[in-house]
């Protein structure tokens, strides 16, 4: 690990585990689902990055959206294009680092939208399957960015089958796989009750918060933070999605997570957050980053 960073990173597989040296931060971003990412939330975001200055960057799923080949029905323009879908994340993915957060070391979680290169390959070139894949198209490692993919078959009891970045107590995974009923109230609370560790993990594209304090004293909990995409689904028209992000800072013995709320002002025309003090504020509707 880079001598500069606050930590060590000891990767096991499909987790890599940070031990910090001494106050670490990690930003967390997820659901930017290129190309359709929110240019609005992206430079709200970006703001944020660069004053937290994180020794870790964790990408938590569904980065790219990997449209052009979703089982689901796609214009079949989009299906024609979907190298030029790919190409597009892969530039993104360089600007997304180089302009938020360079110095930092960057860790990309598998979400369920990267596996949708894994279930096509599988499904329709099987003999392809081992030579392409997501790292491969997107030029991961040539950007410096380790990626975390999800096993093929069953985990044994003290390993694990979800790809996900450990701190101290804290695990970050994107979340897809955490079974729980799509009308769920309390996200964060469904996924406590099942796993009883706390977790901070993306997919939702909504932010919810649930803790709790033991016989003992001791607090723990889950945390769910929003997306960084448009927030309209063109599936839904009566949904608005929550966008938002995730600062964590951990020591040797403790972390700390702040979920952060990206707020509409239509009156405004403008994007806001506030975090540690601090107000962030974005024009709505520019469409670059």
């Amino acid at each position: 690990m880079s001598w500069w960073l606050n930590c060590s990173i000891i990767y096991r597989g499909n987790m890599a585990e940070v031990v910090p040296r001494a106050r670490t931060t990690i930003a967390v971003l997820s659901d930017i689902h290129f190309p359709f990412e929110d240019p609005d939330a992206l430079r709200l975001a970006r703001q944020i990055v660069q004053d937290a200055n994180p020794d870790i960057v964790c990408l938590n799923g569904d980065i790219t959206d990997f449209f052009g080949i979703s089982r689901f029905p796609v214009p079949p323009i989009r299906r024609m294009q979907f190298a030029s879908e790919i190409s597009y994340a892969r530039d993104a993915l360089a600007k997304l680092k180089s302009s938020f957060a360079p110095d930092a070391q960057w860790i990309y979680i598998e979400g369920n939208h990267e596996l949708r290169m894994k279930s096509f390959l599988w499904r329709r070139a099987p003999e392809l399957a081992g030579l392409i894949g997501v790292e491969t198209e997107l030029q991961l490692e040539a950007q410096g960015i380790v990626y975390l993919r999800e096993r093929d078959e069953p985990a044994a009891r003290y390993e694990f089958a979800a790809p996900q970045l450990r701190v101290g107590k804290l695990y970050i995974q994107h979340g897809t796989n955490i079974r729980i009923g799509s009308a769920t109230i309390n996200v964060a609370r469904s996924v406590f009750l099942r796993l009883l560790k706390p977790m901070l993990i993306g997919h939702w594209h909504r932010k919810d918060i649930y803790t709790q304090t033991d016989y003992e004293g001791t607090t723990s909990g889950c945390w769910v933070q929003g997306c960084l995409c448009k927030p309209r689904p063109h599936w839904d028209t009566g949904r608005i999605w929550g966008q938002g992000m995730s600062i964590v800072f951990a020591t040797e013995e403790h972390f700390e997570v702040d979920v952060i709320d990206f707020i509409g002002q239509p009156r405004k025309r403008t994007l806001m957050a506030l975090w540690r003090g601090n107000r962030y504020e974005e024009r709505m509707g520019g469409r670059r980053w």
